[in-house]
């Protein structure tokens, strides 16, 4: 089982976080949070650190968790993901396991 931290407890970060249950090979830890009112709050059943509360935090024998983007602005997602990067996290994609991908894929020939 992978375990993931979910970066964002809004909205966005609760659908992804309805995704990740949905996925049977993903346990979530917590969500991360910048708004530092949500520090050690509980949001859907789930725990919301600060990034740096969760960079101190000491994990279990699964070891740190995977970092999953529930950022919706552009901007903000990618200067997020690149303070995430450079602290040495991993990242991880959900995918969830009813998607369905078309006989011609991604690449079909459209004549």
């Amino acid at each position: 089982m992978k375990h993931i931290a979910i970066y964002g407890s809004g909205g966005f970060g609760r659908e992804v976080a309805w995704l990740a249950e949905s996925c049977p090979a993903f346990r979530i830890e917590c969500f991360i949070d910048d708004d530092p009112l949500l520090d050690s709050k509980i949001v859907n059943d789930i725990p919301v650190m600060s990034f740096e509360a969760f960079c101190r935090h000491t994990w279990d024998n699964a070891g740190k968790p995977a970092i999953v983007s529930a950022v919706g602005a552009p901007k903000v997602r990618q200067q997020v993901m690149e303070k995430v990067r450079r602290a040495g996290f991993a990242f991880d994609t959900l995918i969830h396991p009813r998607t369905e991908m078309s006989r011609w894929g991604m690449t079909g020939d459209r004549r």
